[in-house]
C-alpha cells in the first residue's frame, strides 16, 4: 500500500510544475513539528503512544517523505502487533 500511495504522489507530481516542491515544504513543516515533540521526556512520549526510537526514525526520513505520515504508520502497527500477542 505505501508502495501504491508512493508511486501516485510521484505521478501527481509530474504533472502539476510546482507539487513536488510544495510536498517538499509541507514535509519539512511536519519535521520542526516533530522535532518539538522529540524534546518531550520518554513518559510523555509514552503517554501519546509514541516510542523515541519511532520519533527518531521519522526525523531521519527523506525529504520527500512525510515524517508525521510514517510516524503515524509505525506507532499503529506497532499497537496491532501488541494487540495480535496479547
Amino acid at each position: 500500500m505505501r508502495d501504491h500511495v508512493l508511486n501516485t504522489s510521484i505521478a501527481l507530481d509530474a504533472s502539476r510544475p510546482f507539487a513536488a516542491l510544495a510536498r517538499y515544504f509541507t514535509n519539512w513543516r511536519r519535521r520542526r513539528k516533530l522535532y518539538r515533540i522529540s524534546d518531550l521526556d520518554d513518559h510523555l512520549l509514552e503517554d501519546i503512544g509514541l516510542q523515541r526510537l519511532e520519533v527518531e526514525e521519522a526525523l531521519r526520513l527523506p525529504l520527500g517523505l512525510d515524517p508525521i505520515w510514517e510516524l503515524d504508520r509505525r506507532a499503529h502497527l506497532r499497537r496491532t502487533r501488541g494487540r495480535r500477542h496479547a
